[in-house]
């Protein structure tokens, strides 16, 4: 999934009729992974061909965010990240769109190949 990172708070968006929101609101601790650099690294035995990565996984509780003045900014936390840039956005599109933020209680990462 896309997401955007700010001062200890990943945000999300998805689907209004997301199956995450559903699970979210029967039980609201998550675990998250997210992975950059990924490079896989082939040998000719394919028991030794393996994977280049740097890993966050962690821990949290996540909310989804019903103000619209709220969900505006962490949108453009996400669209920052993407995009370089903020965007404003219709009423219509902020309805159809829900926005998760998880704040990280717990967190640690592993690099691996480098």
């Amino acid at each position: 999934m896309n997401y955007g990172y700010k001062d200890g708070i990943i945000y999300l968006h998805t689907s209004i009729n997301s199956m995450k929101l559903e699970l979210i609101r029967r039980n609201n601790f998550i675990c998250f992974e997210v992975d950059t650099d990924l490079e896989l690294v082939v040998n000719e035995d394919p028991c030794k061909t393996s994977m280049r990565y740097k890993s966050v996984i962690g821990c949290g509780s996540a909310y989804i965010i019903e103000d619209n003045t709220e969900k505006t900014n962490a949108l453009n936390i996400i669209t920052l990240k993407y995009l370089g840039r903020r965007y404003t956005y219709k009423s219509s599109d902020l309805n159809r769109t829900a926005v998760i933020k998880i704040v990280v209680e717990e967190a640690s990462a592993k690099i691996s190949g480098y």
